[in-house]
């Protein structure tokens, strides 16, 4: 039987409070059965414990809260790393679908790696370019942008706490983190942190999910103590990353430091860029 206009608009009417009542009630199912919930809270990622404990183990990210508010800095705090190797972590871009997850997810990652070869050896050309998965990225943590359960961008995080040298150092020359914070008056004693493999696939290069990565990537920085997030890359890049990363209320230098260009990199000049990650740095 077709339902009459003012039949359709009574159902309508009634879509809220019967989709609320659906979640209250998928909510205490899981509780019920031992499991924990992952719930939006005052702009915070919480995750609900059946003993009525919780904890933030994200932030809910929109465009319009980026571009009009600036940064407050309160990091989340007792949060579970494995919990964020888990995809617990994530921001989420309402308007334009894309969320951005810290993921052990297989299928995500096999999609990551893709594209990653896809990008930087096909697109651009790289020649020795490592693209497939390794060591680093099993030692770091992989962040990927997905719409529609296809990933659309990623990027790998390191930190020293993690690996001994960067892909971009050159051990034993001057071509080191270390030695470049101490030629530049850095704190080269602290934990840092390198964002790598970083892309977003073609048809969706746009400034908003490059932003969504990157604050992903520096949030969880934070995270793990460290103080600076360096990045070498050609002066165009840099600037396009320190622009997003001023988005997000960062201080950010671009430092006049030829590094010395790889073979995979096709002999690219490039230069270093640093995120200053303290809040103190900010000012």
């Amino acid at each position: 039987m077709k339902l009459t206009e003012k039949e359709m608009q009574i159902l309508e009417n009634n879509i809220p409070s019967l989709a609320k009542e659906a979640g209250r009630s998928a909510f205490q199912k899981v509780m019920t059965s031992g499991r924990s919930v992952l719930v939006a809270k005052n702009d915070n990622i919480v995750k609900v414990f059946p003993n009525g404990s919780e904890i933030i183990v994200g932030k809910v990210w929109t465009a319009a809260s980026n571009e009009n508010n600036p940064r407050k800095w309160s990091a989340p705090v007792n949060v579970v790393n494995n919990d964020l190797d888990k995809r617990s972590s994530f921001l989420e871009g309402k308007d334009e679908g894309v969320r951005v997850v810290i993921t052990a997810d297989k299928e995500l990652l096999r999609q990551y790696y893709m594209m990653r070869h896809e990008v930087y050896c096909v697109e651009n050309g790289w020649t020795n370019y490592h693209s497939a998965e390794n060591e680093l990225d099993h030692k770091g943590k992989i962040i990927v942008a997905v719409r529609d359960g296809k990933v659309v961008g990623g990027m790998r995080l390191l930190t020293s706490r993690w690996v001994e040298y960067f892909p971009n150092e050159v051990p034993g020359t001057e071509f080191t983190y270390r030695n470049f914070l101490e030629k530049f008056n850095l704190n080269a004693g602290e934990i840092i942190s390198e964002i790598s493999s970083f892309f977003v696939e073609k048809s969706h290069r746009d400034s908003l999910i490059s932003t969504m990565l990157i604050d992903c990537a520096l949030e969880e920085a934070r995270r793990q103590g460290c103080i600076y997030n360096i990045g070498i890359s050609t002066p165009l890049l840099c600037r396009s990353h320190r622009k997003e990363a001023r988005r997000l209320g960062y201080k950010v230098e671009i430092y006049s430091y030829p590094w010395k260009p790889q073979k995979s990199q096709n002999y690219i000049a490039s230069c270093p860029i640093v995120v200053f990650l303290n809040e103190s740095d900010q000012n």
